[in-house]
This record gives structure tokens, sequence and C-alpha cells, in this order.
């Protein structure tokens, strides 16, 4: 079976500055979920008039202050009684008021919240770095100095290593009196030397294949001739001719 939840038995109320076109400072009363408000010139008379309101009414009341957009605390009703007798007895300022409130503890304040522990090792890991006009420079021409960390923490870079045409850095980042183990990023897009073996020039030699067909027409003709020479000799030496 579903609990139904019981309605709030605390009356809240808000005290905060207002200042006209003159920055003249007063102040706007108003109760919770209600958008009536009422403006005094004077602080110790919104209080007062809190005090009233509280005192009438069976149910608990709390009024919170505000100042420049955020809530400096808050207190009771007798909280505010005190607020009264010390600011009539001091005679603060309006324009200090809530202010005042606030350097003296006057008002309850909310615990602050536990900060949840930092794993910085594995904020380490989301560190990004940049060198300006990296294409421009060849890895072991880059220097720390040369290298920007975008972090939220303290970035401190150990050394750099140019590992062929990409650099490793080493580093690690702290916060406070803390920091994380020493890691690694490689870093890539840099310029590269070249490695193109050197060209060299040959002459260019022509063939002139005119004059070869001219030698062997006339080694053929020698040859041809030759031959008819010893074919006639043959014949001559067997009487034929």
């Amino acid at each position: 079976m579903a609990e139904t939840k019981k309605p709030s038995t605390l009356q809240r109320f808000y005290i905060s500055e207002f200042f006209d076109k003159e920055r003249n400072v007063s102040f706007n009363l108003k109760k919770a979920n209600v958008k009536k408000l009422t403006n005094f010139s004077e602080f110790v008379d919104a209080v007062q008039e809190f005090v009233n309101i509280a005192e009438q009414s069976n149910k608990k009341s709390k009024c919170w202050f505000h100042r420049d957009g955020a809530f400096r605390g808050c207190v009771d009703v007798d909280g505010a009684r005190r607020i009264l007798g010390i600011f009539k007895e001091n005679k603060v300022e309006n324009k200090d008021a809530i202010e005042y409130l606030e350097k003296e503890n006057l008002v309850e304040k909310p615990a602050a919240k536990a900060k949840k522990e930092v794993n910085l090792d594995e904020e380490a890991l989301k560190v990004a770095f940049v060198v300006d006009k990296a294409a421009s420079k060849k890895a072991n021409e880059v220097k720390k100095e040369d290298i920007q960390a975008i972090s939220k923490y303290k970035v401190t870079i150990e050394s750099i290593v140019p590992n062929g045409s990409e650099l490793d850095v080493y580093y690690f980042i702290s916060n406070g009196d803390k920091r994380s183990d020493v890691v690694m990023s490689k870093l890539e897009g840099f310029g590269t030397e070249c490695a193109c073996a050197p060209v060299v020039e040959t002459p260019v030699r022509y063939h002139n294949h005119r004059k070869d067909r001219t030698f062997w027409t006339l080694l053929s003709l020698l040859v041809v001739l030759i031959v008819i020479n010893i074919i006639l000799i043959i014949l001559r030496a067997q009487g034929i001719l």
C-alpha cells in the first residue's frame, strides 16, 4: 500500500535585496508559494514583519535571506529576534545588512557537501596536448615549451622522446598536494624527413636504325658474292665451265 506523503508544516519566508534605478536598496518579504510580496525600505522592518507573522501562526517558520543571486542562510523566529537586537545595537546600514548576517554568522547555512574523491590517474588519461604548427615541425624539433596541455588540473611534462614521426610525452597531473602516476601520451601529425633516394641523371643514348640497315644489307651482298665465287671455282675445277 502506497504511503501518503504528509504536507510540510514549515512556513518558508524570503527576504531579498531590491535595487531601484538609482541603486537605492530596499527589501522584499515574501512567503513561499504566495505571489504577493511586501517591500520595506528598512531591513529591520522586514525582519520584524516576519517575526510578527510567525508569532501569529501555530506552524514552525523560517526565513531565508537572498543577496546577489544566491541564498545566504536562514533563521527561525528566535534567530530573527536576535538579529533585530544586534542590528539596533550596532546600527548596521541597510546596504551591508545581509552581508553582515554572513560575516557575523547570524544565519544557519546548509552543511557543505563532501567532495567526491578524484582519481587523478584516470584524470591524467583525459589530458589533451596541442603543438602549434605541428605539421611544419619534425618530432625531434619539438621542445617542452612548444607543447600546450589542456586540462583542469596542473600538468607537468617530465620528458619528451621522439619516436620516428611521433612524439612520446611523459607527464603527470597534480591537484593540491596530490599527484598522479607518470603516464605517456603519443602525439602525431608532425612533418617527416624525405627518405627518397637521390636522383641520378643518366644520359640518353639514341640508336641510329638507318645505319644498322645499310650495314646488314652490304654484309648480306658480300656473303652472296662469296658463295657465288665458291660455286664457280668448284665448277671450273670439274671442267664444267
